[in-house]
């Protein structure tokens, strides 16, 4: 949405007006119009166009595959530079626009939630692979297991106290 709003004010329609421009200070118009928003002359939303379909692709190959875990690797490299550019993006925009755009913040909502699914996704692929339970899903508490021999050590251990007590 941004690119095409970024093109068509580019091409000379100035007029155009975005969804999220409720006044000067939260507008998309003003923040994606402006070069801090822009690397190389692309508008950062731009780039996000080509790499969240990638890291779509990637998820479904992580889910559907066995090993995931490279795939899940791959996806929070992408969400970590993603994260890092639209935090700068963002923070520019407000600090030397003093503009607030609004689709960014939700991007960057986006973004992060998928960083931390690629987290927790590589741990957990990687919990499965060694057989071990992930310490992030574990809901009950780990009671230890009393075998024959330790159950057979307790009573004797008080009948023992038992005796010496006897014996004074």
């Amino acid at each position: 949405y941004l690119f095409i709003l970024f093109l068509q004010t580019l091409l000379g329609n100035s007029g155009i007006s975005s969804v999220c421009d409720i006044n000067e200070v939260i507008s998309c118009t003003g923040a994606i119009n402006s070069p801090i928003s822009q690397i190389l002359g692309f508008p950062v939303g731009a780039i996000a166009m080509f790499v969240y379909p990638v890291m779509g692709i990637l998820a479904y190959w992580a889910l559907s595959s066995k090993k995931p875990q490279k795939q899940f690797f791959v996806i929070a490299i992408l969400a970590a530079m993603g994260l890092t550019m639209n935090m700068i993006t963002n923070y520019n925009e407000y600090h030397f626009l003093h503009t607030i755009c609004l689709i960014c913040l939700v991007c960057l909502f986006f973004i992060t939630t998928i960083l931390i699914s690629a987290i927790v996704g590589f741990y957990q692929s990687e919990n499965a692979q060694t057989g071990r339970k992930s310490v992030l899903i574990q809901t009950k508490s780990v009671k230890p297991k009393i075998t024959k021999k330790a159950a057979a050590k307790k009573p004797i251990a008080k009948k023992k106290s038992a005796k010496r007590s006897s014996r004074r």
